[in-house]
C-alpha cells in the first residue's frame, strides 16, 4: 500500500514556524498524558494485538538505514477498533494541550520491537508540515529521545509508563528506544493535524492543530 503523502504547505509552514520560534521552545512542545485511554480500553488493546497481521522491515518516510522492526500501518480510516477507540479518547481530551482547534487522524501505526529489531531516529513528516504525532506507550520499559535534527543533542527523554501518551511535532527528529529487559515494545503511533476541507486534502496541504491559526487559515468559514 502507498502511504499517503504529507506534504508541507507553505502557509500552514510559515504559521506553525512563528509558533514554534517565538513562543515555544523543541522541549516544550513535547506533552506527557497519563490518564487519556481506559484502562479497560488499554488492557483489550493489548490482547488484540497477538491477532493484527504484521510486516517486518523497514518502516518510514526515508530510506532504508537498517533498522527493521514489525509494524502495521494504517491511513485510511480501517485501523482496528482498539486503536480508534484510543484515537477517540485521546480526541476528546484534545484541550490539553492548548487551544486545539478541529483534528483528524491521519494514519495510524503499530510498532513492535525488541532488543535486536528496532528502530532509529527519524521524523514522522517533511520539515515544515505541521502535523502532530501522539505516541501510545502499550508494553516495554523503555520510552523514547527527542533530538534537535538528525543526529543532533538529545533535547528531552520521556520514560516508559504503561498506558502513557506522548504528544510532539511530527517533524521533530526522535527514537522510541529499544527494550532493555521487557520485550516485546509495543506502541502506536498517531500522526494528526488540523481538519481539513475537500480541497486542502486533494492538494495535500496540511492543516495546523492550532485553533487560532485555522481561523486564520479558513476566517469564519470553518
Amino acid at each position: 500500500r502507498t502511504s499517503r503523502r504529507l506534504l508541507p504547505s507553505k502557509r500552514c509552514a510559515v504559521c506553525i514556524q512563528g509558533v514554534r520560534s517565538s513562543k515555544l521552545k523543541l522541549a516544550d512542545q513535547i506533552f506527557v498524558l497519563d490518564d487519556v485511554v481506559p484502562d479497560y480500553i488499554y488492557n483489550a488493546t493489548i490482547q488484540e494485538i497477538p491477532n493484527i497481521p504484521m510486516y517486518f522491515g523497514h518502516r518510514g518516510q526515508g530510506y532504508d538505514t537498517g533498522f527493521h522492526f514489525w509494524s502495521s500501518q494504517w491511513n485510511d480510516g480501517s485501523e482496528p477498533w482498539c486503536f480508534k477507540s484510543i484515537w477517540s479518547a485521546f480526541e476528546s481530551q484534545k484541550d490539553r494541550l492548548g487551544p486545539v482547534g478541529k483534528i483528524e487522524l491521519l494514519r495510524c501505526q503499530l510498532n513492535v520491537t525488541t532488543k535486536s529489531c528496532y528502530g532509529g531516529a527519524h521524523v514522522d513528516v517533511a520539515q515544515g508540515v505541521p502535523y502532530y504525532t501522539m505516541v501510545h506507550f502499550l508494553t516495554g520499559d523503555t520510552g523514547m529521545e527527542f533530538y534537535n535534527g538528525i543526529g543532533g543533542e538529545k533535547i528531552k527523554e520521556v520514560a516508559f509508563k504503561a498506558n502513557r501518551c506522548v504528544v510532539f511535532p511530527s517533524d521533530l527528529p526522535h527514537q522510541g528506544l529499544p527494550p532493555v529487559e521487557s520485550e516485546p515494545r509495543v506502541s502506536v503511533g498517531y500522526v494528526f493535524g488540523g481538519k481539513g476541507t475537500e480541497f486542502t486534502r486533494q492538494n495535500n496541504i496540511g492543516i495546523p492543530i492550532w485553533q487560532q491559526e485555522q481561523e486564520e487559515i479558513f476566517g469564519g468559514n470553518f
